[in-house]
């Protein structure tokens, strides 16, 4: 197994990067890193999880350096990108994608910045010799923690058990489109992601971490709390509003409330913490 190394430095994530080098090289590296997009926009699209719904963009950086650091954040957590120590990485930006490419060596990372401080983390594993796991070291608050859940997803609770957000369950697939078997493991703050690459495994392989805010993951709404809402004439956008900016309290039974305004004007949304949906929601 390979070791990695993960030193930290922030700059945003660019439009598009400007590779330097004679035309050939040029050339050569910019339909590398080209090729590498277009396998993992095709595994996004095979997958179709459900990213996060359009909202504004917030603050998602990525950096790398010549010390090797590559590292995703917001301002709830910063999740380092595994690096073998050796590699030399250039680094590409394509749309909303970031893609290091680890010369030399079978697997490459990347960074997807989405809407509402939601990002993936995604491994582009080339062949049957790259690792067959990979280590992200997360950066978290004082008093948080990772959890794993039942479902396979990773949540990171704060210091009073309330939910910070959630590593969404594991997936990866291959070049065909087919499922890859893989499985989250914690050690500590580390998330590392099993693959299990067989003899039928075509590559490359697209393996994603993907971390959904607590803002992003509330946005959920079960069958039941949408009835209530729409009886109380509690819009979507407002419950949001509830969640990002009211009064944060432990509920009972592993549920979070959260409550802003008095008396008739006060609304509560009391959310799930191991599934992230909201339960109920109440007014008055």
């Amino acid at each position: 197994m390979r070791k990695f190394a993960y030193p930290m430095v922030s700059f945003f994530i660019s439009a598009a990067l400007v590779v330097a080098g004679s035309g050939a090289q040029a050339t050569e590296i910019r339909s590398e890193g080209e090729q590498i997009v277009s396998d993992i926009e095709r595994a996004l699209a095979s997958h179709q999880d459900g990213s996060v719904e359009d909202q504004p963009v917030d603050g998602v950086t990525t950096s790398n350096s010549d010390a090797h650091p590559l590292v995703a954040s917001n301002s709830k957590v910063s999740v380092a990108l595994p690096k073998d120590e050796s590699t030399e990485v250039t680094r590409h930006s394509v749309g909303d994608l970031t893609v290091f490419e680890n010369a030399g060596f079978d697997y490459n990372t990347a960074i997807q910045n989405q809407a509402g401080g939601a990002f993936r983390a995604l491994v582009h594993i080339e062949s049957a010799a790259a690792p067959t796991e990979y280590r992200f070291p997360i950066s978290l608050s004082e008093g948080e923690r990772l959890q794993s859940l039942e479902d396979g997803s990773v949540t990171v609770l704060d210091e009073k058990g309330l939910l910070v957000g959630t590593f969404a369950v594991p997936w990866a697939v291959d070049a065909r489109g087919d499922a890859v078997l893989t499985e989250f493991a914690v050690e500590g703050l580390t998330l590392i992601q099993r693959v299990s690459l067989a003899s039928v495994t075509s590559f490359p392989v697209v393996a994603d971490p993907f971390w959904i805010p607590a803002l992003m993951v509330m946005a959920q709404l079960g069958r039941h709390a949408a009835t209530q809402a729409a009886a109380r004439g509690i819009s979507v956008g407002l419950m949001r509003q509830v969640v990002q900016n009211g009064v944060k309290s432990a509920g009972h039974r592993g549920t979070s409330i959260f409550t802003t305004g008095r008396g008739v004007s006060r609304v509560r949304v009391v959310v799930n913490n191991r599934t992230g949906k909201i339960i109920t929601v109440t007014r008055g």
